[in-house]
C-alpha cells in the first residue's frame, strides 16, 4: 500500500536526505513497527513539504492505528499536491467513512475508482457509504460489482443484505446471508443476521430453527447473542412467555452477562414483578454501572412501586449516559410535580 516513488530528495542538517529516510520510513511499515515508520515519514514530510507519497503513508499509517482525524488532514495534504493520486483518494474515503463522513467518503472513493482503483474492497466499501446515505440503488451497483470481482466477497454479500432488508424484500436478504454461511459455516456474524432477518420478515419458525441447529456448535457468548435477539423478538411480539424462556436460557450460560440480566427486568416489569426487576437489574449495574437500558428500567420499576425521587434519579442518568427515552420521562409530569 506505500508509495515507493518520490520526485526530488532534500538534504537534513545531519547529512541524511530524504529518500534515506523514506526508505528507512517503509522498512520500519513492511516490518510492522508503524511507531517507526510514522516517525520517519513525518522527519521527511518536514525536511520536504513538497513529499505528496509521504502525506499519503502517513494516511495510511493513521488510518491503521485507528487515527482517522488526522489521516484525513494527511490525506488532503498529499491531494493538495498531487489531486489525482489514487491512494490518497482512498485513505481519505476510508478515513471520512469511519468518523461518518459518508458524503465526503463517497467523492473521495468515487475518485479512487476513477483513478483505476477498481478492486472488490473499495467498491463494496462505496456500497456502504452509498447505504450509509440511503442510497440503495447505488449500493447495489457497488456490491454487485464488488461480488462480479471476488464470488467470495463476505463484505459485499453482508452490504447486499443490509440493502434488500431496508427495501423490505428479505428473501433476497435471506439469500445473500444463508451465501455468507455456504462460504464460511463459522461465520457467527451471519447466522445472527440471518436470524434478525427471519424475524424481520415475521418467519419466526425458520429463525427459531435455525437457533437450535446453531446452538449445537456456536460458543457461549454466540449463543447468548442469539437467545438475546430470540427474546427481544418475543417481547415486541407481547410474547412474555417465549422473551422469558430465552432470556432464562441466555441466564443459565451466563448469570453474569448485563444484557440478559437488563432484558430479564423488562421481562419482570411486564409481569408486574417490580420489586425483583429492581434487583435484577441492581446486579446488572454491579457489573457494569454505565448501562443506560439498566438505569431506564429501574426507573420504571421503581415509579411503579411510587418511589418517584428514585425513579427520576434512575431516568436522570440514564439521560446522562444517552437515554432519549429516559429524557421523556425526566421532563413528564412524574419529575415535575
Amino acid at each position: 500500500l506505500l508509495s515507493i516513488s518520490i520526485n526530488s530528495f532534500a538534504q537534513s542538517n545531519d547529512g541524511e536526505s530524504v529518500k534515506e529516510i523514506f526508505k528507512a520510513g517503509q522498512k520500519a511499515f513492511q516490518s510492522g513497527d508503524l511507531a517507526t515508520a510514522k516517525t520517519k515519514f513525518l522527519a521527511a514530510t518536514k525536511q520536504d513539504v513538497k513529499l505528496h507519497e509521504g502525506f499519503t503513508n502517513l494516511a495510511i499509517i493513521n488510518y491503521m492505528q485507528g487515527d482517522y482525524q488526522n489521516g484525513v488532514e494527511n490525506a488532503e495534504k498529499a491531494l493538495a499536491l498531487k489531486p489525482n493520486s489514487t491512494d490518497a483518494n482512498l485513505f481519505l474515503g476510508k478515513s471520512n467513512f469511519k468518523l461518518g463522513n459518508y458524503k465526503a467518503a463517497k467523492i473521495n472513493l468515487e475518485k479512487a475508482i476513477a483513478g483505476g482503483l477498481k478492486t472488490g474492497s473499495s467498491q463494496s466499501l462505496l456500497g456502504w457509504t452509498n447505504y450509509s446515505l440511503n442510497k440503495y440503488e447505488e449500493a447495489l451497483v457497488n456490491f454487485n460489482s464488488a461480488i462480479a470481482l471476488d464470488k467470495n466477497n463476505n463484505d459485499a454479500y453482508r452490504g447486499r443484505a443490509k440493502v434488500y432488508s431496508a427495501q423490505g424484500d428479505f428473501e433476497k436478504a435471506t439469500s445473500d446471508l444463508q451465501k455468507l454461511i455456504d462460504i464460511n459455516p463459522e461465520d457467527k456474524n451471519a447466522y445472527l443476521n440471518l436470524v434478525q432477518a427471519y424475524y424481520t420478515a415475521g418467519d419466526s419458525v425458520k429463525a427459531d430453527d435455525l437457533i437450535v441447529k446453531r446452538s449445537g456448535s456456536a460458543e457461549a457468548k454466540d449463543k447468548i447473542d442469539l437467545l438475546l435477539v430470540q427474546g427481544n423478538y418475543y417481547f415486541k411480539q407481547n410474547n412474555i412467555e417465549a422473551a422469558k424462556k430465552a432470556f432464562n436460557s441466555a441466564y443459565a450460560i451466563d448469570k453474569n452477562n448485563v444484557s440478559t440480566l437488563v432484558n430479564q427486568s423488562g421481562v419482570l416489569i411486564a409481569e408486574s414483578k417490580y420489586k425483583e426487576a429492581v434487583e435484577k437489574v441492581n446486579e446488572a449495574i454491579s457489573i457494569d454501572d454505565e448501562v443506560k437500558e439498566a438505569y431506564f428500567n429501574r426507573g420504571i420499576a421503581n415509579e411503579m412501586l411510587r418511589n418517584v425521587y428514585e425513579a427520576c434519579s434512575d431516568w436522570e442518568t440514564a439521560f446522562i449516559l444517552g437515554s432519549l427515552e429516559a429524557e421523556k420521562y425526566l421532563n413528564s409530569a412524574i419529575c415535575n410535580e
